[in-house]
């Protein structure tokens, strides 16, 4: 009968350091890439708006080249003022469940003004006037593109919402049979121990992560995005970290109480 108290016991004691694991991770997930404020907050940091803006330059620069035209149809059809707005509007749209569509009429109404401006000014008439639409429609495009992360995070529009109630109620789930396991485990070694095996599996994720995934190396749709999520990911491993040395220090701090506490109950 003892044995079964000792093996239950270690079960338990398993189950409260994968839910203490859990929870960490979860709640770390939630505070970094799962918090809209914590992402607008990365991306001024990284000056993400600046570095698109100029990347939005060079793209525009380089599908001009084959047009004929010169640099001057590009001056001033959008503002850095602008590109951040459309940003962080995309961004609030994913959060908020809502399908944003960055307006770009604006964009090919200064860019129609330039276009006639330099046609006038070089008194040249235009032979195809579908051909000037379709090159202002492909310039407008690549900013829409380039603020909207080039809609590879679209998927989540209307799904978020559901992620982050799943997220909620794991976390009410989870905090409350911990608390029971604790309650359960209260006068045994095991529970403190629980803490330090729940830092050691979140180190292990970290291990994992930091051995097996070469984020240098990854590039996902362009190198300043590669950049911003790279700069996410060391943030949360950082916290990882962070969490689990005070797991399995805290631990480390219960079980000497104990001992110390057993030590003077002997004498």
């Amino acid at each position: 009968m003892k044995k079964l108290k000792v093996i239950v016991k270690y079960f338990f004691g398993l189950i409260l350091s994968i839910l203490m694991a859990f929870l960490c991770l979860v709640l770390i997930l939630k505070s970094t890439v799962l918090n809209k404020n914590y992402l607008i907050d990365t991306m001024i940091k990284e000056n993400y708006y600046s570095k698109i803006y100029d990347e939005i330059n060079v793209e525009m620069e380089a599908y001009m080249m084959s047009s004929g035209f010169d640099a001057s149809i590009l001056k001033d059809i959008y503002t850095i003022e602008e590109v951040k707005n459309d940003v962080n509007q995309y961004v609030s749209g994913l959060f908020e469940g809502k399908k944003i569509d960055i307006e770009k009429g604006k964009i090919k109404d200064n860019i129609q003004k330039n276009i006639d401006t330099y046609l006038k000014e070089r008194n040249v008439k235009v032979v195809n006037e579908s051909d000037v639409q379709l090159f202002i429609e492909e310039i407008s495009d690549i900013y829409c593109d380039e603020v909207s992360f080039y809609h590879f995070l679209d998927f989540l529009v209307g799904n978020f919402e559901k992620i982050d109630y799943l997220i909620n109620v794991s976390i009410i789930i989870s905090l409350i049979v911990i608390v029971l396991l604790i309650i359960m485990l209260i006068k045994s070694r095991i529970l403190f121990s629980s803490f330090i095996a729940s830092g050691l599996i979140i180190f292990f994720i970290v291990f994992f992560f930091q051995t097996e995934i070469m984020m240098d190396d990854v590039l996902i749709i362009s190198l300043i995005f590669s950049s911003l999520v790279k700069n996410i990911y060391q943030t949360i491993m950082h916290y990882m970290v962070i969490t689990s040395s005070f797991l399995i220090i805290f631990g480390i701090i219960l079980l000497l109480i104990n001992s110390m506490c057993k030590a003077k109950k002997k004498r």
